[in-house]
């Protein structure tokens, strides 16, 4: 009985771990893809298409990854720390991160 307690503790965690890695993965890249410029024409338009417009858009990519990792790294924390922790903590931690990212993403659109 212990053993599958245990069993089903890790595997929780790892899922976690795993979740939390992509949502950073998949919210950096959305970031960093609407910051950087790409080549092509730009058209003029505010706010300028995703990549058009460097200067506004990198410093507020930079801290929001900040943001974001330092987020991952108290969701990674959570999960790690005591795996026997109540799952609502290690799960609103992860919906926090979401959060987070979606907002990043529509912060730096919008820069």
């Amino acid at each position: 009985m212990a053993l599958e307690t245990t069993t089903s503790i890790l595997r929780r965690t790892w899922l976690l771990v795993a979740a939390a890695t992509g949502v950073l993965g998949l919210s950096l890249g959305r970031i960093w893809w609407l910051a950087w410029p790409r080549a092509g024409v730009c058209l003029a338009i505010r706010p300028a298409p995703p990549g058009c417009e460097l200067v506004d858009r990198v410093p507020v990519a930079v801290a929001w990854t900040v943001v974001l990792v330092v987020s991952s790294v108290a969701v990674l924390w959570v999960a790690r720390s005591r795996p026997s922790r109540p799952r609502w903590a290690s799960w609103t931690a992860l919906a926090l991160l979401v959060a987070l990212g979606l907002i990043a993403s529509e912060a730096t659109r919008l820069a």
